[in-house]
């Protein structure tokens, strides 16, 4: 796990007890009168599962914009070439066996690369699973260089040019797509029907 995302929930966390605490310090100082204590903590519990929920929706709809994203770079965008700096391979978990080039992983890449006269340096989500042999000729190994499609009014929104990984990105597009459409749907309307019942 990288460094960053581990202390923005260490943050998160420490935020929300410091929140707490500061409130139950109100509450026993007599700063905030017993008969609207209760109304405060349930109000703040709304508020925060209402976030909770708010998080999950944005996220969802960033899966789905983020097809369009690159359905629009696919078809609008300038050809580059970049470098690979970095490579980490994630196994798939029901591997069949320990054959490298045979077995489907995910790679995450950074890559390095130029694009409207700017040297750029990206950090490239997981690719869908894949195996070597699919992959083949392209050889995904640090130094290597990779073709992109870039964005040409934002260069740093690129994606990595290999057929077999744009299909593989459809299709696993196409199959989570109802997951997240009907996950932030479902999440949202019984979060609505319960402050309905909740008064």
């Amino acid at each position: 796990m990288k460094i960053k995302p581990l202390k923005e929930l260490v943050i998160g966390i420490l935020g929300g007890i410091a929140i707490a605490a500061l409130i139950c310090a109100l509450i026993r100082s007599g700063l905030i009168a017993k008969e609207s204590h209760e109304a405060l903590i349930k109000t703040t519990v709304k508020v925060c599962i209402g976030l909770i929920v708010l998080i999950v929706d944005l996220l969802c709809a960033w899966g789905l914009l983020r097809t369009i994203l690159t359905a629009y770079i696919e078809r609008n965008g300038v050809d580059s070439e970049g470098k690979i700096e970095s490579v980490q391979t994630i196994a798939a978990p029901n591997r069949a066996s320990a054959d490298e080039w045979s077995d489907s992983m995910r790679f995450s890449l950074k890559i390095s690369y130029t694009a409207a006269g700017k040297r750029y340096t990206k950090e490239f989500p997981p690719t869908p699973l894949i195996s070597k042999r699919e992959l083949y000729p392209n050889s995904l190994e640090v130094g290597e260089t990779l073709k992109l499609k870039c964005c040409e009014k934002f260069p740093r929104l690129a994606l990595i040019d290999i057929d077999a990984l744009r299909t593989r990105e459809r299709d696993e597009a196409r199959k989570t797509r109802i997951h997240l459409i009907m996950l932030p749907l479902i999440i949202t309307t019984v979060y609505i029907m319960a402050m309905i019942v909740i008064g």
